[in-house]
């Protein structure tokens, strides 16, 4: 588990580097690890489905599509607080 200081810093290189070259794939995968560690399942399936078309024989991308996709369907589904 990474702190949220070091996410955010791991974010900020990648962004850097992503901004240098778009088409970097560690940068690209790195970027999908730092957002599901942040929660952010709806933006890891859409890097993932990404990264899937760029190289379809990387299972990692297979990896990360569902599990931020199953990801997402739990937090949909999860019951809120109770009201009375």
């Amino acid at each position: 588990m990474f702190s949220q200081i070091g996410l955010y810093r791991a974010s900020k290189i990648v962004e850097n580097v992503l901004a240098a070259n778009s088409g970097n794939y560690e940068a690209m995968r790195l970027r999908s690890e730092i957002e599901m560690e942040q929660h952010g399942f709806a933006q890891v399936a859409e890097y993932s489905e990404e990264l899937t078309k760029i190289a379809p024989d990387d299972p990692w991308n297979w990896g990360t599509l569902g599990d931020s996709m199953m990801s997402w369907v739990a937090t949909k589904r999860r019951p809120g607080p109770t009201r009375r």
